[in-house]
């Protein structure tokens, strides 16, 4: 399929077409679901005042109209539910009905209350007398409501396949009557957070920020009182430790799986609802099903060997048998292992130049045969895998069965765009995922939106996957989607923007998604403070966007992927100046503006010396004062009892020693073979970017720092192509010097510069291709250039330039100064 300059394959799907994307180009609301509403109480948007794990009434005003943007239907119902801050309403529930349907008649007994003032007692269904109006929570109605609600004019009709219609729920406004009644108890619970967000305008921000109106007569005119209502998506989640908080997750509308994931503890039975459409993914991996090895296949597996799919079906028939026994769940996730396939049998190499010449083609035949055989001993078994790394781009005359949901992962492409545009478009990760498209009808979206090695990383993405969402919204096939983002740690990369943001384009993909952000911002650092975060994170979305760097998830640091510009920095230290003065007065809008600003002084400590030295020749200088933004980060840390800053050997002393090292770096001079190199034709790499171990100060390194190695090392010094500029043929040069054992001998090829996975045209044994050099090129102790062989060019399948040394009998320390491409 051939996509535009923007990504736009000019496709029609749903009944609507995206417009070529400009800056917040958004499909127009009405061509998705029309809306109608209309309060009593002023309609527009209150300040957003808030407390720490707790919620206040705010002001007087708050319907969501003035959010959506609607006018009120002169046919639409209105619906009174209190007055003065009373109410004679009651909300029926069966008591016999499964506790998340409990859940949801309590969840909207508490925010009434909140919102109103006045008491909503919740009772039984088989008490509901004519005396008191009822808002009716599940499908047991009371005996006046039930007929009336199953032969009207607009009869509820709500069949549950357990796995589709998961999060359908209807709202009948009949009399005086309300009810929400979901096709089964998710859907239930999700009707009621639809109600109390979308006609009522109760926002969660985060765990600890929530807006409720104050609205002591609620009355609500909306059209939406009488509808059928599902999400686009099945599964909708987003992997970050804010929203794994059940409650937190289930109030914005995500999907939060029923069942546990690998060895996580079983969801509480108050909030165990949600779609099983999507099998999971632990433990699903090639090893963890087949665990003969000699059916594996280097670091994958016999993928045509006949024997291989016996002994995967084998392994999952109990596996699946056991979680419908304990969960009523029919699938189970088979996948790749996580990791490369460096070596693959002949006969999978032979199927994979049959269909496409990728390596998603044995991968995928071993899938279809497996869920062929498992359906044949368990008829609804379904299964998960993965386009993820070598398989992530699809085959050519393939089909996926039907029992099988692709998980399509890219985990290299940039979270700074969304999928089908700039660098992402170019490199085909939007065009694969449309090949999957031709092949299947069932695919998840697995997304990315954090760095594991650096939490302090701004990933630019507040726009991109709500972008990524909108278009894929066109696709019937398309029918999950997940972002992994800060899943352990707490407080990073406004994790609590993009699980809030994104439950509601999962939801609803027709919203203004900057309409959406600055409101977002408003809610969780406040009214006065929100506008001026909302500014600085489009300048960071900004140099995302512009930037040639690759953000992936496990390629992105603070450190190693410099892409913010010194102006942008600059500016942000004074915009979170201005922000944290009108956030003074609230603790909880204070401490979200803290975080950010933790963030930002990350990013102005590490390139303190860059920063300075841009900006002085720009003629701008700015002065950075190191010390005093170190102690600033640490008071920062201790204050918000943060624990760690990396997922790996991340504590206070590790950004310590990471800060006292920055401290010690100097500005670099120019290596003289770039003298005369334009500064467009080449592109520098610190030691920071390199080190995949130590870095130290050492005097003779043109920054006075160098990743060091030892003289036996496992290739601590790397550079990704996915870090080389992404168009063009490039050289690559390191400098390295080595402090050599006395009297080593110096004709011994101790030294070695390969790249990792192999080159495919090399056809030596062995998994990389290398190349040797002799001590005697470092004798003299000082740095020397040493030239990677032939030219090359950006890549995304992961592989890297590698330095490392053999012998710690003939070296003991290997430094590397710097790295540096030209173009060729």
């Amino acid at each position: 399929m051939q996509l535009g300059p923007d990504g736009d394959d000019g496709e029609t799907n749903r009944g609507y077409r995206l417009r070529p994307r400009t800056r917040h180009a958004i499909v127009p609301k009405s061509t998705f679901f029309p809306r109608e509403r209309s309060m009593t109480n002023a309609d527009q948007r209150p300040s957003h005042a808030t407390v720490a794990r707790r919620t206040i009434l705010a002001g007087a005003a708050g319907t969501a109209a003035a959010l959506l943007g609607t006018r009120p239907a002169q046919a639409s119902p209105t619906l009174t539910l209190s007055r003065n801050g009373t109410t004679e309403y009651v909300i029926s529930v069966d008591s016999a009905a499964p506790a998340p349907v409990q859940t949801a008649a309590r969840e909207l007994s508490e925010w009434l209350g909140q919102v109103t003032g006045a008491t909503f007692p919740v009772v039984d269904v088989s008490s509901v007398t004519e005396a008191n109006p009822t808002i009716a929570v599940g499908q047991s109605l009371p005996t006046r409501l039930s007929r009336r609600a199953r032969v009207g004019r607009n009869p509820i009709v709500l069949a549950d396949d357990g796995v589709t219609t998961t999060d359908r729920f209807s709202l009948r406004f009949t009399g005086a009557d309300l009810i929400i009644a979901g096709a089964n108890h998710a859907g239930t619970l999700h009707g009621v957070f639809w109600f109390l967000t979308n006609l009522i305008g109760v926002e969660w921000y985060s765990p600890d920020t929530t807006f409720v109106p104050s609205l002591p007569t609620l009355s609500i005119t909306d059209a939406r009182l009488n509808s059928d209502q599902s999400p686009w998506l099945l599964h909708r989640s987003v992997l970050s430790k804010e929203a794994k908080n059940t409650p937190w997750g289930h109030r914005n509308l995500l999907t939060m799986r029923p069942v546990p994931d690998g060895n996580e503890p079983p969801p509480d039975p108050a909030w165990a609802a949600g779609s099983l459409w999507w099998p999971g993914i632990h433990p699903g991996q090639f090893k963890e099903v087949v665990t003969d090895q000699t059916l594996w296949a280097t670091t994958q597996l016999l993928c045509m060997d006949p024997r291989t799919t016996a002994a995967a079906v084998s392994s999952l028939v109990p596996k699946v048998q056991t979680r419908i026994a304990n969960w009523g769940d029919a699938s189970h996730p088979f996948h790749v292992n996580d990791t490369a396939w460096v070596t693959p049998d002949p006969a999978s190499a032979a199927f994979a130049a049959q269909h496409g010449d990728t390596l998603a083609a044995p991968v995928l035949h071993l899938i279809n045969e497996t869920a062929r055989g498992l359906k044949a001993q368990v008829p609804t078994a379904r299964l998960e895998t993965q386009a993820y790394l070598f398989s992530q781009r699809p085959p050519t005359g393939m089909a996926v069965e039907d029992n099988v949901v692709i998980t399509y992962a890219p985990i290299l492409a940039t979270m700074a765009r969304s999928l089908w545009s700039g660098m992402n478009a170019n490199f085909g990760e939007g065009t694969q995922l449309d090949g999957w498209r031709e092949l299947t009808s069932e695919i998840l979206i697995w997304d990315y939106g954090y760095a594991f090695n650096d939490m302090f990383f701004l990933c630019a993405d507040y726009w991109s996957h709500a972008e990524t969402l909108q278009r894929a919204a066109q696709s019937d096939a398309i029918k999950g989607y997940q972002l992994e983002s800060s899943w352990a740690l707490a407080g990073n990369e406004n994790a609590a923007l993009k699980g809030w943001l994104l439950g509601k384009i999962m939801w609803d993909p027709a919203q203004d998604v900057d309409d959406l952000i600055l409101q977002h911002c408003k809610g969780y650092y406040g009214a006065g403070a929100g506008p001026i975060i909302h500014q600085l994170l489009r300048r960071v979305a900004d140099d995302g966007e512009a930037s040639s760097y690759r953000m992936g998830c496990v390629t992105s640091s603070t450190l190693m992927t410099p892409y913010l510009d010194w102006r942008t920095v600059r500016d942000a230290q004074a915009l979170l100046g201005e922000a944290a003065a009108l956030a003074a007065g609230d603790p909880t809008h204070a401490a979200h503006v803290t975080e950010l600003q933790m963030a930002i002084d990350h990013w102005t400590i590490i390139h303190r010396v860059t920063y300075q030295t841009e900006s002085a020749t720009a003629g701008e200088p700015w002065s950075i004062d190191h010390g005093s933004l170190v102690d600033r980060q640490v008071a920062n840390w201790n204050a918000t009892g943060r624990q760690s800053w990396r997922y790996r050997h991340g504590g206070l002393n590790t950004l310590q020693a990471l800060y006292d090292l920055q401290g010690q770096r100097v500005a670099p001079a120019l290596p003289p073979e770039l003298a005369d190199v334009a500064a467009d034709d080449y592109q520098l790499y610190e030691d920071g970017v390199l080190a995949q171990g130590e870095r130290a100060v050492d005097a003779l390194a043109s920054d006075h720092l160098a990743a060091i190695m030892p003289g036996q090392t496992s290739w601590l010094v790397q550079l990704k192509l996915s870090n080389l500029p992404s168009e063009g043929r490039w050289k690559v040069q390191f400098r390295v010097r080595m402090d050599l054992v006395d009297g080593a001998d110096l004709d011994q090829l101790h030294f070695e510069l390969g790249c990792y996975p192999k080159l495919p045209t090399d056809t030596t044994p062995g998994f990389s291709t290398v190349e040797h050099y002799p001590l005697s090129d470092f004798a003299s102790g000082d740095y020397v250039t040493v030239t990677a062989f032939g030219d090359w060019t950006y890549e995304t399948t992961g592989r890297y330039i590698y330095l490392t040394g053999l012998s710690a009998a003939t070296i003991r320390r290997i430094y590397v100064d710097l790295a540096w491409a030209i173009r060729v």
